[in-house]
């Protein structure tokens, strides 16, 4: 999902976040943390570059598909499920179940509408394929030397 299917997506689970908790700031938390999930792609990208960011060559290389790995650590079912029960084990704030809300609400959006097939979410599945983007079901581009 593009960044602006993510933030057209933010709107209605700030609402409904709203509408469960009765918390502007809880709503807006929830609809962030659904769009800033995205960030990283950033941390993918500064990784691979070794530091070096150029806003051009960010978003030409992730449209092209031409990162050779794809890390996507909070891309995650594993991660995000775990910080769930984390949060309702321990006595959280509710901020921080309003945040896990939000991404797990993005993951389900990407996982419905990008084609990636069903265990691309999964970190433990990228990590069997040592994150290489050749070996997982995701647009290939040319991977760069």
């Amino acid at each position: 999902m593009s960044p602006w299917g993510h933030l057209a997506a933010a709107v209605p689970l700030a609402g409904a976040a709203y509408l469960a908790g009765g918390s502007p700031l809880g709503a807006a938390a929830s609809g962030a943390a659904s769009v800033l999930l995205d960030l990283d792609h950033v941390a993918d990208y500064l990784w691979l570059q070794k530091g070096r960011f150029r806003l051009h060559g960010f978003f030409s290389d992730y449209r092209s598909h031409l990162t050779p790995k794809l890390f996507l650590f909070l891309h995650s079912w594993e991660l995000a499920l775990m910080a769930l029960v984390v949060a309702l084990l321990w006595p959280a704030p509710p901020l921080v179940l309003y945040l896990v809300a939000g991404w797990i609400y993005h993951l389900a959006c990407d996982q419905l509408s990008n084609r990636v097939g069903p265990a691309f979410y999964f970190l433990s599945f990228r990590y069997s394929k040592g994150f290489e983007r050749s070996l997982l079901p995701c647009p290939q581009g040319h991977a760069k030397p």
